[in-house]
């Protein structure tokens, strides 16, 4: 049987390619061999002469079959060429294949981003690492900054319960403390005259009034806060100003914003997910918080926000993503951000009124009566034994940090790290794609999640084939 075949000299391809030729063909007429086949056929070429050269052509097409084939040899028998031929099923079928949808794994023309791609191997160097800081508007000088907050028992209109809490800056504090440790006044003694401010603070001591007394590192101008006003202890008042917080627990609050690396959004999904990506965010008093990266993925910014409570000293720390104009919570911790302040009450030291004369405790009249010392003193001691024992010692220290206020400085940072990869090539292997695209469209390196195909004039032998390049890797072209 004569079959007119197209021969083509200097082309090349891969074998998992759909190329085909496009330069101009020497076509010859040809002997189908006996017991041949359409998929491998062995062509006779008859009367070529000696101006054919065999070596020149590696590829041929027979129209009459509607295929391609490789040329694996030229092997001259009987003074006659014979081409042993193999057929090209990606090249005679890339019409069909180009036509098919697929759910394509990988390809080398389009890729999603947020797909990990796990082709190329990690490498142990040093990490990619990024950073961006900011800071709260902390204070770090208890002596001249920030604020305390007094909660003292009293009758005020502005009590929370039996307490009402002041907020008092530095200056105000220091005449806090001065009036309490204050020598002989009439602030103290014109509700008893004649008693001496000593005795005065063995019984009536404003110290016991106070309930709590914190540092923040938060200035009092932008604390929530009532009309000054002087502070009271039981039914007595001072001359010490302060201001009332509010009823509410809307204190305070405040704001700052963090971003990852430009461009974040754009990376890879290896580069913004665990475990290749890591984020970190450092922040005192809440300490290092570890964060998705898979809750970024779609923003860099990042919102922190602190809620203190002015009375426990606890403060709430939010962190949101922000996408566009809309906030997301993302998660919050707890830490204190409040020093404690020690104010430890006067202590009177009663040794000496074991031994004091029942008739100085006498000369004190009713008043005595109400103290229940008196029923101790013994008639060896004299007045000014009793005097001297009983002055107030310090049990503890006035202004005494109870701990943390180095911890809260407010910087925050957040870091973050990924892990480096080999290499990639992206013509030969692609990136991942995962979507059903029709192949044609996306010329270049195709990779089938599942390379099933339905191709009328194809045979099992070339179907497939075909299926194992569509599943394997193919380049469209």
């Amino acid at each position: 049987m004569a079959v007119v075949v197209d021969f083509y000299s200097g082309f090349t391809k891969r074998l998992n390619s759909t190329k085909i030729p496009t330069t101009t063909p020497i076509s010859i007429n040809c002997l189908l061999k006996d017991n041949t086949s359409i998929v491998n056929p062995q062509l006779e070429i008859r009367g070529s002469g000696s101006s054919f050269n065999p070596r020149l052509y590696t590829y041929c097409k027979i129209t009459e079959f509607g295929r391609y084939y490789y040329i694996n040899d030229w092997i001259y028998e009987n003074a006659v060429w014979v081409a042993h031929c193999a057929v090209d099923s990606l090249g005679s079928f890339k019409i069909p294949i180009g036509n098919t949808t697929k759910y394509i794994a990988r390809s080398s023309y389009a890729h999603n981003i947020s797909a990990v791609d796990t082709f190329y191997p990690a490498l142990a160097w040093e990490p990619n690492y990024y950073y961006d800081t900011d800071r709260f508007d902390f204070r770090s000088n208890l002596q001249n900054d920030g604020c305390y907050i007094l909660g003292v028992s009293n009758h005020s209109s502005n009590a929370c319960g039996a307490v009402t809490y002041y907020a008092l800056e530095p200056l105000e504090m220091r005449d806090f403390i001065a009036y309490l440790n204050q020598s002989t006044t009439a602030d103290w003694t014109t509700p008893f005259t004649g008693m001496t401010d000593t005795l005065y603070r063995a019984i009536y001591n404003p110290i016991e009034y106070v309930k709590l007394c914190k540092w923040f590192p938060i200035p009092k101008s932008k604390i929530a806060i009532l009309t000054r006003e002087l502070i009271s202890f039981g039914n007595y008042q001072s001359t010490v100003y302060g201001n009332s917080l509010i009823g509410s627990t809307s204190w305070y609050q405040e704001t700052i914003y963090l971003d990852l690396p430009s461009g974040w959004t754009a990376l890879e999904g290896k580069y913004r997910c665990s475990p290749y990506a890591h984020i970190y965010l450092v922040c005192n008093p809440w300490g290092v918080i570890e964060l998705n990266p898979l809750d970024f993925t779609d923003t860099n910014h990042l919102k922190l926000t602190i809620y203190p409570d002015m009375i426990s000293g606890d403060c709430i720390l939010k962190i949101f993503k922000v996408v566009g104009t809309t906030e997301y919570f993302i998660t919050q911790t707890s830490a204190k951000i409040a020093t404690d302040i020690v104010l430890t009450a006067s202590s009177v030291d009663a040794k000496g009124l074991y031994s004091a004369s029942w008739g100085w405790a006498k000369s004190l009249g009713s008043m005595i009566s109400l103290n229940p010392v008196g029923s101790y003193i013994s008639s060896q001691a004299s007045a000014a034994d009793i005097s001297t024992a009983l002055v107030p010692t310090m049990s503890g220290s006035v202004g005494q940090i109870s701990g943390g206020a180095r911890a809260v400085d407010g910087q925050a940072t957040l870091i973050y790290t990924s892990t480096y990869f080999a290499n990639e090539d992206n013509a030969d292997f692609g990136k991942p794609l995962c979507d059903s695209r029709q192949i044609s469209l996306i010329p270049g390196y195709v990779q089938c999640q599942d390379g099933h195909i339905e191709i009328e004039t194809a045979y099992k032998q070339e179907i497939e084939e075909i299926e194992n390049y569509l599943t394997g890797g193919f380049f469209y072209e």
